[in-house]
């Protein structure tokens, strides 16, 4: 029995020279039996004694994997490089047979699936993902594993697809363009859209006082050409 009990045989004549055998163990899932050893596999039966003997069988517990397969969404899907690589953490308490472990995984953009190493048969294992390293002219705005917790079967690989979401930056509309300085439509004598008049160096104040100086001096003139008249 498995439990450690000691099973004793029926009665066998004295002086019998017994040879030990085990028939094959049946299999248990999630483990290998892969040797066994008696204490003495050959004994000689005494009289009215027993013969203690201990069998020992080895069992490996079994193996299994998980794999990661990296998809993208988002409008900025586009910018990430192919090569680009992502890290995948995971963790396990520990079981039967086996004590708590954790470890990583490099998973690239390109979709190529990362394989684990060999991880103990019923271990439950715990994703998580590393911050992705930033892609020019996006922002990483999400992740999603199709299962963040995962059991190792034995002989098995557990496959896993992990999507990040990018969204592409949004691009400001450009300024209005420069109409180059041309006359706006219907103001012929208006270049640049300024005063219609002809530029001559003079300031509008300047013009104005000059024209009431000129309409002064022509009434001196007509005063003084009637008063002769009258002389």
């Amino acid at each position: 029995r498995a439990d450690g009990e000691t099973v004793k045989s029926d009665p066998l004549p004295y002086g019998a020279e017994v040879t030990l055998a085990e028939v094959e163990p049946v299999e248990i899932e999630g483990g290998t039996w892969v040797d066994l050893a008696f204490s003495t596999d050959t004994l000689t039966i005494g009289d009215g004694t027993t013969v203690d003997v201990l069998l020992t069988n080895t069992n490996e517990l079994g193996a299994g994997h998980f794999s990661v397969v990296k998809a993208l969404d988002g409008s900025g899907a586009d910018l990430v490089n192919s090569t680009t690589e992502f890290t995948v953490e995971y963790s396990y308490p520990a079981g039967n047979g086996f004590e708590a472990g954790s470890g990583e995984l490099t998973v690239k953009a390109d979709g190529t699936a990362a394989t684990s190493s060999a991880l103990p048969y019923g271990a439950e294992l715990t994703l998580t993902e590393a911050a992705p390293a930033s892609v020019e002219g996006g922002e990483w705005t999400g992740h999603a594993f199709s299962a963040d917790t995962v059991t190792i079967g034995e002989s098995t690989t557990v496959e896993v697809t992990l999507t990040n979401t990018i969204d592409a930056d949004e691009v400001p509309p450009a300024e209005p363009g420069d109409d180059g300085g041309q006359d706006k439509p219907g103001d012929e004598g208006a270049p640049d859209g300024g005063d219609p008049l002809p530029r001559t160096g003079m300031s509008p104040w300047s013009a104005v006082g000059a024209g009431l100086a000129l309409i002064a001096l022509g009434t001196g003139v007509y005063l003084y050409t009637v008063r002769r008249r009258r002389a």
